[in-house]
């Protein structure tokens, strides 16, 4: 049996290459994820003016039969669910809602920063027990 083929019963190692190479790995992956998010991908423009303002058209009709069945539905609601409507912002429920958007929106603003801290703490802490765990066993 070769050298090459022989399975080693080595634990793994956190050593500075393997460190090097997850700290590159990491900005790439963040480099990414942040060239993705801000360079979203456009539709193509269509080039047929005619058929563009048929489509124009037809949506705009669908639109407004869909604005009328709406008020024509709206009309024929209690006056007390036409007042809840009308006032759903200004209700409890509501408010809970938008307090719990604004948390999550607040707690995700710079999540893949923290989570990179994160890592990069776990890895310099698992290094130095690594480090420790040497010195100890010599």
């Amino acid at each position: 049996m070769s050298h090459k083929l022989k399975h080693h019963s080595d634990h793994f190692r956190l050593t500075s290459a393997v460190l090097v190479r997850l700290i590159i790995f990491i900005i790439i992956i963040a480099v990414a994820i942040n060239y993705f998010s801000q360079h979203q991908p456009k539709p193509p423009a269509p080039t047929n003016s005619a058929v563009l303002g048929d489509q124009a058209q037809a949506t705009a009709s669908s639109s407004l039969v869909i604005t009328e069945g709406l008020q024509s539905a709206y009309s024929l609601l209690p006056e007390s669910s036409r007042h809840f409507i009308e006032n759903f912002n200004q209700s409890s429920l509501y408010q809970e809602a938008q307090k719990k958007i604004d948390y999550l929106r607040d707690q995700t603003q710079d999540f893949p920063a923290k989570q990179i801290k994160d890592l990069q703490k776990g890895i310099i802490d698992k290094l130095y027990q690594d480090l420790i765990n040497n010195i100890n066993s010599k």
